[in-house]
């Protein structure tokens, strides 16, 4: 054994410290998280947010199909002419999930001074 100068109740002790460790980092990180949530709840009532538009997918974890769309416009070069219809159709604040991550999209209209 490659410990052999350390005990076995030493070695019991590091891993019940390590497991401890573990445990109380998840407790703190799942507390921050939940705090995280209801600030963010508070803030979207204080200023009336509504819930975003998201773009129907077949799948939304990694999102390919949407990323092979917008990969077929860039080639052929309407990127313009297809996020144009996705704000007629989906309005002007949507959200689509490509590649691991999700994209908020949200077009604000010019206003004349």
């Amino acid at each position: 054994m490659p410990f052999n100068f350390i005990s076995q109740a030493l070695l019991s002790a590091m891993a019940a410290a390590v497991y401890a460790f573990v445990v109380l980092l998840f407790v703190v990180l799942a507390i921050q998280q939940a705090a995280n949530s209801v600030r963010i709840a508070r803030l979207k009532r204080r200023h009336g947010c509504q819930p975003v538009n998201r773009i129907p997918q077949p799948e939304r974890i990694i999102g390919w199909h949407f990323f092979k769309i917008q990969l077929n416009a860039t080639k052929n070069k309407n990127v313009l002419e297809t996020g144009r219809k996705r704000y007629q159709e989906y309005g002007q604040t949507w959200s689509v999930s490509m590649m691991g991550h999700t994209f908020y999209n949200v077009r604000i209209p010019f206003f004349q001074v």
